[in-house]
Parts: structure tokens; C-alpha cells; sequence
């Protein structure tokens, strides 16, 4: 599941948090000695919230297949965008802080899967049959027996784990405008070639233009500039 989540995550153009939600539940409820009703119910999905134009959408896929998830997103920036243009205040970003990462646990669910449902039906029966027996005065009593085991997953773009080969193709992406006009400048003063000769010059010509074109694009959009659309990444803050 977080790989799903971290590659959903990895691909969008825009902040996006994903938070998947799966629950299984089990009830018994025994009155007088007979079992009225057991349920086992298992509940899934995935929320969606992403920041499109200094504003929040949201949405939800009831599943954890891949395309339901993907239109939920898709759903969440509709939102975000109908809603954008209403707005007089937005969110112009999003606060620095150290964020929470890794596993964590609350209770250990294995000790609930040890045990039957059998067991824990009879467990119920029991109990109830004690409480009738307690006291003559007792006439009638009623047990209910509830669990709930839930797993989450929390994804976002912040602090998201990266690879080391997506790494090495953002610093690629990024430093090859620099890296190819220096190896023109050192070429050219080795061997006589102008900026605009016909062989040699102009695709460095169109290099310092692109790279020229990215730094504009980075100053007017300093959270993610060229290389980090291009490689699928984000800048996060320290």
C-alpha cells in the first residue's frame, strides 16, 4: 500500500496527501445465553487533499485500486480549482516543520488474530452466562464483544522517500545547461569556435537559452522550478 501511495504521490504535478484507511471490526452481542447477532466487517479507502492555486480540494476513493485513487485526485483538484476562484485569501505555502516518518504502533493486533472467532464468541456466551449466575436477582443480562483493528498510511510530498536514481537524474536535469555551456567556453577557447557558428554554436545557443528560461522559471516559482517537474520531485525545506 505505500508503495502505491508513494508512486501516486511521486507523480503528481502539484502537493498532494494521500491517507489510506483499513478497518476490520467484529461484534457479538449474546443476551440470555444466545448469540443475537455477530458481524465482521472490513472497511477501506483512501482520502486526498492537494493545494491547486492556494487553495485545498478534497476527495475520497472507498477502495485501494490504483485508477479509483487516481480519480480521486483528479476529483480533489477539480475541487480545488472550482473553488479557487472565489477566493480573496489563499494559501500562499505551507508552514516548515519536521514531520513524522517511519512505522508506528498503538497495540500489537497479532494477540486478537491468535484467537478464533470461535473463542471469541464463546468468550462473550460466557461471560454473560457468569454475570446471570452472579446474583438471583439477575434476571436478564446482555455482553457485547467489539473489536477493531486499523492500519493507516499517511503519504505526502514532504519528506517523501526519494530514490537515488531519481536523485541523480534531478542533479542531471538540473546542473546539464551549466555543465554543457562550460565545456563550451572551455571549447572554444582551445580551438576557435564562435558562439553562433553554424556546426557548432547554435545548440549551445538554444542551451543557454533553456537554461536561461529555467532560472526565470525558478525565480517565479522558487517552490519547484524546471528540474523538479521534470524529474517528478519536490524541494523540501529544511
Amino acid at each position: 500500500m505505500r508503495e502505491l501511495l508513494r508512486s501516486i504521490v511521486a507523480d503528481s504535478k502539484g502537493w498532494l496527501e494521500l491517507r489510506a484507511h483499513a478497518r476490520r471490526a467484529l461484534s457479538v452481542m449474546v443476551r440470555k445465553g444466545v448469540v443475537e447477532s455477530a458481524a465482521f466487517r472490513t472497511v477501506s479507502g483512501v482520502g486526498a487533499r492537494v493545494l491547486v492555486s492556494g487553495t485545498w480540494g478534497f476527495s475520497s476513493a472507498a477502495s485501494f485500486e490504483r485508477d479509483d485513487v487516481l480519480r480521486a485526485v483528479r476529483d480533489a483538484v477539480a475541487a480545488a480549482e472550482a473553488s479557487s476562484s472565489g477566493r480573496s485569501k489563499r494559501v500562499a505555502r505551507l508552514q516548515d516543520c519536521e514531520l513524522a516518518k517511519g512505522d508506528f504502533r498503538t497495540g500489537d493486533a497479532a494477540d486478537l488474530a491468535a484467537h478464533s472467532t470461535e473463542e471469541k464468541t464463546a468468550l462473550a456466551v460466557d461471560t454473560e452466562a457468569r454475570i446471570r449466575a452472579s446474583s438471583t436477582a439477575v434476571r436478564s443480562a446482555m455482553t457485547r464483544y467489539s473489536e477493531f483493528v486499523d492500519r493507516k498510511w499517511i503519504v505526502s510530498p514532504d519528506g517523501a522517500d526519494v530514490s537515488r536514481s531519481r536523485a541523480a537524474w534531478r542533479a542531471v536535469v538540473a546542473w546539464s545547461p551549466v555543465l554543457l555551456l562550460w565545456g563550451y567556453l572551455g571549447a572554444s577557447s582551445l580551438g576557435a569556435r564562435t558562439l553562433f557558428d553554424a556546426d557548432w554554436g547554435w545548440p549551445f545557443a538554444v542551451v543557454l537559452l533553456v537554461g536561461l528560461t529555467g532560472c526565470a522559471w525558478a525565480v517565479r516559482h522558487p517552490a519547484r522550478g524546471p528540474a523538479e517537474r521534470l524529474t517528478r520531485t519536490w524541494i523540501v525545506p529544511r
